[in-house]
């Protein structure tokens, strides 16, 4: 019981931010979608036509799912100017 709590306590705690707006996408003027997979996972991707830039990131919700894109996107093109 004692570690279960513990387990509890930790992923309760090390929740990330997640996103509750989409003014990634209009500064970045692209478009997102996502798709469920296998197991309930979510792939979350991103096209910009008018940059010409992709990202994509995987995670069991839609929301932890568009924020690991962000992140990936930013480590793409970290020498082009961070997105947010």
């Amino acid at each position: 019981m004692f570690l279960g709590q513990r387990r509890k306590s930790r992923i309760l705690t090390e929740k990330p931010v997640l996103a509750k707006n989409f003014d990634f996408l209009k500064q970045n003027n692209g478009t997102v979608s996502s798709t469920y997979m296998e197991a309930g996972i979510v792939k979350c991707t991103f096209s910009s036509y008018t940059t010409k830039r992709k990202a994509f990131a995987f995670g069991p919700t839609f929301d932890l799912a568009y924020v690991n894109m962000i992140k990936k996107f930013n480590e793409k093109y970290e020498g082009h100017g961070k997105a947010i």
